[in-house]
């Protein structure tokens, strides 16, 4: 696969999680994982749109 099919879908889904987390903007709190490090809601839907657009064309890629 050309490495362009790759960048299209990162771009693509940068772009979906962009719009979501500029929806919390200046208005999250952070809560604490279990390691004690902030994490927010925003990071947590961006993370799964994240994950839900690049394994729509991608579905045998893993995450870490």
């Amino acid at each position: 696969m050309p490495k362009s099919e790759f960048l299209k879908v990162g771009l693509l889904a940068v772009k979906k999680a962009e719009k979501l987390i500029m929806k919390y903007y200046g208005k999250t709190s952070a809560d604490l994982k279990e390691d004690k490090s902030p994490v927010t809601l925003a990071e947590i839907e961006a993370e799964k749109i994240l994950i839900e657009t690049i394994k729509k064309t991608f579905p045998e890629h893993g995450f870490i």
